[in-house]
């Protein structure tokens, strides 16, 4: 994985943070968030 999507997946994980539980953040809301596959 290219340090740039690792970079993507952890920023949008951590602004999910900020509007949801860690407990309900799902894979699935990290990778439509970031627009990736």
């Amino acid at each position: 994985m290219a340090k740039f999507t690792k970079k993507a997946i952890m920023d949008c994980f951590l602004n999910m943070l900020k509007r949801k539980n860690i407990d309900r953040v799902t894979v699935t809301d990290i990778c439509e968030e970031c627009g990736i596959n």
